[in-house]
């Protein structure tokens, strides 16, 4: 065998492992996917493009919490388990139980009526306030993205 027919040594051909992305479970889960269209939104980008904001939303029935870093338009999820939401300096805070939470998020419910209720607690409500336009800039985005309703086909006549 010449040179160049010899096979190449195994630890050359060993497969390259991908790193997957970790899946967020929980509040913050559901939060990452609801605010996941937002960085397509050409509106959010302009709106938010001077903000540098950090929000924490924390359903004490579904953890873990959700640190929501918005950042010259761009805006990132992650997780936070329970026990260190206090200790997170954030901007906005928001927490309760998960139904109140989407309540307010989706604009079903006062954030103001809910806090005074006390069914939820509430840090810098100005903020909070921004945080509910993030979920109106991403149900837009939803509807936009959504493909469009199909039409009942028309009986056929005989």
């Amino acid at each position: 065998m010449s040179e160049s027919e010899e096979p190449a040594p195994e630890a050359d051909i060993a497969p390259v492992k991908k790193e997957r992305k970790k899946r967020m479970k929980g509040l913050a889960g559901m939060i990452s996917n609801l605010l996941k269209p937002v960085n397509d939104s050409q509106r959010f980008r302009e709106v938010f493009a001077e903000e540098v904001i950090t929000f924490v939303v924390a359903a004490t029935d579904l953890p873990p919490a959700a640190l929501i870093k918005v950042n010259k338009g761009t805006l990132e999820v992650a997780d936070v388990p329970l026990e260190e939401v206090k200790k997170i300096k954030a901007d906005g805070k928001l927490v309760g139980k998960m139904d109140m939470i989407m309540g307010v998020a989706s604009g079903k419910i006062g954030a103001i009526g809910a806090f005074f209720k006390g069914k939820i607690k509430v840090k810098g409500i100005k903020n909070i306030l921004k945080l509910k336009r993030i979920f109106v800039y991403a149900m837009r985005q939803i509807k936009a993205g959504a493909p469009p309703k199909s039409e009942p086909k028309p009986a056929e006549t005989s």
